[in-house]
């Protein structure tokens, strides 16, 4: 039977010869009865991949259907691949600090029914794709005319496409001349941001007047007035190093300043032109930081002495021109090798932590002088401590008041597991509050300890108390003859 999966009567199912209805073909030992002839399997199988691959080439020829932009509808298009022609309003740009291309959001508008923001379309795209569309120069600006194809996201409060490939997004025409570069100073563009705002400018010469952490700022040679460069390098940049700057002038609204913007992978950005990037240094103490912190902003200051208040691993320091003394952050040093009541050297770039709302002392990355060798402070035992005994505190506290003090013995009489351990002196039985352990519990009622830290007048419960600072392991310590 011509077709049939079915065997023919008298050939084997297997290799075809005749064998005269036998059950075993007698010519390659196969069984011929109720078994599925292979030749019409074979015919099936090739016709079932003919037609697959017929699917498959109209599925690859096919075409994205193109939308007009002001007829795209939740019903019909939501969830779809479409391909639109808009009208480019608005551009946004958001790098990404980890060189992964950050994203990128452009608004279109019908070229048919220009002036209608509900019709507006929003085109969104990230990652490698912005990364494509920077380094072939295919960013669009406002009033280009592009065509775009993607995957419409379409709900009753918001029209998006998303942008997967660079390849997806063409130009019709670019009614956006390329950017016209301009040369201007720093102090030019201070003197008149708006003029430039949205432009490319270029810097031919600037030198760096501060570079801490993420925030590069440069000015005209031997002036002091200087602007953000957001995207410049943040390694081997030191202050007084020579350069020149390309990039468009913005207004930062988050911190109201205004920047030069330097576009991610443009390499004639930031060209070095020489000069030392050594920074240059002003002597300082931490007083004088503290009380007119506007004169020192950006710059490297040293404090030659400074006592070190608190340890709070792995970056940051706190410390101090006298034991007890107002001090300030030190961020950036290797804090591990250092403890309470030690005197080193630090060399920072005074800067104001907006987030925590202090100023500080950033120690550039890689400075191997940003805080000297540590050494023991002078007076208590060499760690800039006076000695005294609970009762001689109690008896005179607004003499000690502000001032570090040791507590050679003492026996612990209460334990509060929050913070607070309260001691007493063995022989006269006076006690006292002793505040700003992270665990007090590994201390137990009878336990004779030695206790170093500021004496402080606790307004709240209107009692004196020694207070430790915050980080300090060292502040009590078992008691050892």
């Amino acid at each position: 039977m011509p077709g049939s999966l079915r065997a023919d009567a008298g050939a084997c199912p297997s290799c075809g010869r005749t064998n005269g209805g036998a059950k075993i073909c007698p010519a390659c030992g196969a069984r011929t009865t109720g078994r599925l002839a292979l030749g019409p399997l074979r015919y099936t199988a090739a016709g079932l991949l003919v037609v697959a691959g017929v699917y498959f080439l109209l599925a690859i020829g096919g075409t994205t259907p193109r939308v007009a932009i002001a007829e795209l509808s939740l019903e019909k298009h939501n969830a779809r691949r479409v391909s639109v022609r808009g009208t480019v309003t608005r551009v946004r740009q958001t790098p990404d600090p980890y060189g992964k291309g950050g994203s990128l959001v452009v608004t279109l508008e019908d070229p048919e029914t220009p002036g209608t923001p509900a019709q507006n379309l929003v085109v969104r795209a990230s990652g490698a794709t912005v990364l494509r569309l920077v380094s072939e120069k295919k960013i669009p600006a406002a009033g280009d005319l592009v065509d775009v194809a993607g995957v419409a996201q379409l709900t009753k409060d918001s029209r998006t496409l998303n942008l997967n490939s660079a390849d997806a997004l063409t130009w019709v025409t670019r009614r956006s001349a390329p950017a016209e570069l301009l040369t201007a100073t720093v102090e030019a563009i201070l003197a008149a941001p708006k003029d430039y705002e949205g432009k490319t400018v270029r810097v031919a010469e600037a030198e760096v007047v501060e570079a801490s952490g993420p925030v590069v700022k440069v000015a005209d040679p031997g002036k002091d007035r200087g602007i953000v460069v957001f995207g410049a390098p943040t390694e081997d940049v030191g202050r007084g190093q020579r350069v020149m700057v390309t990039g468009v002038v913005e207004f930062y609204s988050k911190r109201k300043t205004w920047e030069i913007k330097i576009a991610r992978g443009d390499a004639d950005g930031w060209t070095e032109l020489g000069g030392s990037a050594a920074p240059e240094e002003l002597d300082a103490t931490v007083a004088t930081l503290l009380a007119r912190p506007k004169d020192f902003e950006g710059k490297v200051v040293r404090v030659r002495e400074a006592h070190v208040e608190a340890v709070n691993e792995p970056l940051t320091l706190r410390v101090a021109d006298a034991p007890g003394a107002n001090p300030i952050v030190v961020f950036g040093v290797e804090a591990g090798g250092f403890r309470v009541g030690q005197v080193t050297s630090v060399r920072g770039t005074l800067e104001f932590y907006t987030k925590a709302g202090f100023w500080q002392l950033h120690v550039r990355k890689g400075d191997r002088e940003g805080a000297s060798p540590p050494r023991d402070g002078g007076g208590g035992g060499g760690t800039g401590e006076e000695p005294v005994t609970i009762g001689k505190l109690l008896a005179g506290p607004k003499e000690l008041a502000g001032k570090r003090v040791q507590v050679k013995k003492a026996v612990v009489t209460r334990v509060n597991e929050k913070w607070t351990i309260e001691v007493a002196d063995p022989d006269t039985k006076d006690s006292i509050v002793v505040f700003g352990l992270s665990e007090p519990g590994r201390f137990k009622e009878g336990q004779f300890v030695t206790v170093r830290g500021v004496v402080e007048y606790y307004e709240k419960g209107k009692f004196w108390e020694i207070k430790l600072a915050k980080g300090d392991k060292e502040g009590v310590v078992p008691y050892q003859e």
